[in-house]
């Protein structure tokens, strides 16, 4: 899908991109609590990638605080 995106030069968003846009334009139900929740949801199901796990801590660093 990326290469198909790229090839139509159409930017692709990461799922923590999209969430953060939401947040930021304080969508409906989108706010902190449902944040922790899908980390602790992608947590118990062992489905966080680098990237989610990078994200966590730079750009929901006002919600889950900097990198321990």
């Amino acid at each position: 899908m990326h290469l198909l995106a790229k090839s139509f030069e159409i930017p692709v968003w990461y799922g923590h991109e999209l969430l953060k846009k939401m947040l930021t334009a304080k969508m409906v139900g989108v706010d902190r609590e449902l944040i922790v929740e899908i980390y602790a949801a992608l947590e118990r199901n062992d489905d966080l990638t680098d990237t989610w796990l990078e994200a966590k801590h730079t750009v929901f660093k006002k919600i889950f605080g900097p990198r321990p």
